[in-house]
């Protein structure tokens, strides 16, 4: 673990981007890794406009795949809706997510994320702390 305080890091990583992604709850790991994806793809939005509530819900076989479906629905708002999406509230039980979303228009990108990966995924939870290690392909 960095520290006790909830977050993210870029790490080195050869080919691709990566990071890691620490929280005391599973929830602010989910909505810590999006905040972090998004720095590493540079997005600049309007936060001003405020667009309608965006509900996105999943289920999974793990909580791995449920990240990894997360991200990359979100990826798909930004190249595809070119939105990108504020955590207002996310429910996270057993492998199911239910996240509540304000949608911004996104006014620039800096760097393209081709896709979310599953290498070396696994979301670690050691007493109340979750940390998790995502490698992104560019």
């Amino acid at each position: 673990m960095v520290n006790n305080k909830p977050g993210y890091r870029e790490i080195h990583h050869s080919a691709d981007a990566a990071m890691d992604v620490w929280a005391g709850s599973i929830e602010v790991l989910f909505s810590n890794a999006l905040e972090g994806m998004y720095q590493l793809i540079g997005i600049s939005s309007n936060l001003a406009e405020d667009l309608n509530l965006v509900v996105l819900r999943f289920s999974a076989e793990d909580r791995e795949e449920l990240l990894v479906t997360f991200l990359s629905e979100c990826l798909f708002f930004v190249y595809e809706k070119r939105l990108s999406l504020l955590v207002r509230r996310i429910l996270i039980f057993e492998n199911d997510l239910i996240c509540e979303m304000s949608p911004f228009p996104i006014t620039g990108i800096e760097r393209e994320i081709k896709a979310v990966t599953y290498h070396n995924i696994k979301i670690k939870q050691i007493k109340t702390d979750f940390h998790v290690q995502l490698t992104f392909d560019l």
